[in-house]
């Protein structure tokens, strides 16, 4: 389980009550994965066929990179697996 779940535990019991918080969502934190995962792989397919005689490629290059930043993110904080969390793999 990602630790930015955790930032604003104060204490032990407060990390427990998160935890299982987040642990009773399991479900729709899949479905959430599952998105997020198909964005990826959409988003990499549309990097390949880039049209680099438009002379805004880079700046349409850049969002690109920072969309699939974002659900990278997210597909990763929906990893509750104790094993493997740091890893950081999609």
């Amino acid at each position: 389980m990602q630790t930015q779940w955790f930032r604003k535990a104060k204490s032990p019991q407060q990390r427990d009550e998160i935890k299982q918080i987040v642990l009773g969502c399991q479900k729709a934190l899949d479905i959430l994965a599952e998105i997020c995962y198909n964005n990826i792989q959409d988003s990499e397919k549309s990097r390949v066929s880039r049209n680099f005689d438009n002379p805004s490629w880079a700046y349409e290059q850049a969002y690109l990179n920072g969309y699939i930043k974002a659900y990278s993110e997210l597909y990763l904080l929906c990893n509750t697996s104790d094993k493997d969390a740091s890893k950081g793999s999609i």
